[in-house]
């Protein structure tokens, strides 16, 4: 996500592709590097106590860009690349998330097989050619089997960064086909937002992305139009002379191309996949109150006017169905605290029914005297647990998350991770599971149950009490979750609880839980 100096707040993500490799260097190997596969943490690490039911999102970015987080080789086998990917998958369920947000499209280019897009150089080395298999699809299986959601996030303007504008172009990139959909800024090329054509495109992406593939949310990051480089101006005179019949100002215009984009994109998605969602995390400043009085108590960069990304009225006007903005600074920084941001876009949230994930800069942990505080992140998340309509955080990046950097990860495990959170989404209570059984198994309890009601249920709820309570009054918040299973659309289903401790008794309940995260009844079962 974007890396911004918290004294200018001014450098942007264009920065991200430079000091990447210096920022994994700081703060240690994340498990995906390691050959071994090993976890960061240790197995006794996840072992913590399990407390109250608390359904929120938790989420981390898996950013494939210059090969961030993963993959790590983009010469490797499948096999390799798959098992990487794998660990991170594992990692995100130890670390008790449930939602990954995986970087399909950083350039114009597909971790998926697309007949719009070439296959990404990141992947393979060489953009175009074909890893000979399928990223994506392997990625939603894996998540998938682990009770995480997928969300795949894209960048839609970027073609090429200036550090990455010498690779080829594939010959059906986008923008070697129609290079006059693109300008270039900084030394990089990008789609420009002002022709109609290239909107359309970008929808026609996003209609064949949901329409292959089992996502659970499209996604996009910050980058819009690029941020702005002193003494630098992007060359769209002559798009906006060709297209303006509003007749808006320039910065108007640039700001209704971007919004005709957002706001086209969500009926696509709803058609193809009606319970998937479509999100943005954008800069976590919309506007400063110096210069806007519903903005922010803050002075830094304003994505309304640098990006050109009207953000607030992205929800106001419900064109998206969440926003996780990136406030990457640390509680109390002079022009832009955490602890004065978190708050406002709470306020602009409400009575929207757009949900609210604050974005984290976990890769910043360590960098300075704030950072080095491993402190700083757990408040970060009493003020998120303080503030109602915070519905979850996203971290950035997996990689620097899951390698436990002065062991921050671990405190937040201790405090707001004690225990798996179920996501809850939107309505309907579908029929609850049959038949459960649960069965000693070599490495834990295997809870097994019969799905009856068909599609209804996007994913099954699994709750444990130590000993037997079969007849106890059933209050399902006072009971410990243990994890989420998704619908797989078969009838039998199962999950593992690794947690269990060997020769225990203890009594499992299972719910149904619809797209609103409403409940079926339970169904129980009892291991001795």
């Amino acid at each position: 996500m974007s890396i911004r100096s918290p004294q200018s707040l001014t450098s942007s993500r264009r920065a991200f592709l430079a000091i990447a490799a210096s920022v994994g260097a700081a703060v240690g190997v994340g498990v995906a590097n390691r050959p071994d596969g090993a976890s960061a943490f240790g197995t006794d690490r996840f072992r913590l106590p399990l407390v109250n039911r608390n359904r929120e999102l938790r989420g981390t970015w898996i950013a494939t860009v210059a090969n961030l987080n993963w993959p790590t080789n983009p010469s490797a086998t499948p096999a390799a690349q798959q098992k990487e990917l794998q660990a991170m998958l594992d990692n995100a369920v130890k670390c008790r998330l449930n939602a990954v947000f995986f970087q399909v499209r950083p350039m114009s280019d597909a971790f998926y097989a697309s007949a719009l897009a070439p296959w990404s150089s990141f992947l393979t080395g060489t953009q175009g050619k074909s890893p000979g298999w399928d990223p994506l699809a392997f990625a939603i299986l894996e998540a998938h089997k682990r009770g995480l959601e997928l969300h795949a996030w894209l960048n839609p303007y970027r073609v090429a960064s200036k550090l990455t504008v010498d690779r080829p172009l594939a010959a059906n990139n986008i923008a070697k086909l129609h290079p006059e959909w693109t300008f270039t800024f900084d030394g990089g090329i990008y789609l420009n937002p002002g022709i109609p054509q290239v909107s359309q495109h970008l929808h026609d992406v996003i209609d064949e992305l949901t329409r292959k593939y089992n996502v659970d949310g499209v996604h996009f990051d910050d980058y819009f139009y690029p941020y702005p480089i002193a003494g630098q101006v992007i060359p769209d005179d002559k798009t906006y002379a060709a297209y303006n019949p509003k007749g808006l100002s320039l910065d108007d215009w640039r700001r209704d191309n971007v919004n005709r984009l957002v706001a086209g994109i969500r009926p696509v998605v709803r058609k193809n996949r009606p319970r998937a969602q479509f999100g943005i995390s954008p800069f976590g400043i919309w506007r400063n109150k110096s210069t806007d009085p519903r903005g922010s108590d803050t002075a830094g960069t304003q994505s309304y006017d640098q990006i050109f990304a009207d953000t607030y009225t992205w929800v106001k006007k419900r064109w998206i169905d969440y926003i996780a903005p990136q406030v990457y600074w640390d509680m109390n920084l002079t022009v832009a605290a955490y602890s004065k941001l978190v708050p406002w876009w709470a306020n602009v949230v409400k009575g929207t029914g757009v949900r609210l994930y604050i974005g984290e800069a976990s890769y910043k942990i360590g960098t300075n005297e704030v950072w080095k505080d491993p402190e700083e992140m757990v408040r970060h998340l009493e003020l998120c647990a303080k503030t109602p309509l915070v519905r979850g955080n996203i971290w950035f990046s997996s990689t620097v998350f899951f390698s436990d950097p002065l062991g921050t990860t671990t405190r937040i495990l201790e405090t707001y991770y004690k225990k798996p959170a179920p996501r809850a989404n939107e309505p309907g209570a579908p029929s609850r599971p049959q038949a459960t059984v649960a069965r000693r198994a070599t490495s834990g309890v295997s809870v097994e149950f019969l799905n009856l009601g068909g599609a209804a249920a996007e994913r099954f709820t699994v709750y444990r009490r130590s000993g037997n309570t079969v007849g106890d009054a059933i209050s399902l918040t006072m009971w410990d979750v243990v994890g989420d299973v998704f619908n797989t659309g078969a009838v039998n289903h199962s999950f593992l609880d690794v947690t269990a401790a060997g020769g225990a008794t203890y009594t499992y309940y299972i719910t149904a839980v619809g797209p609103s995260g409403l409940e079926s009844a339970p169904v129980m079962a009892v291991v001795k």
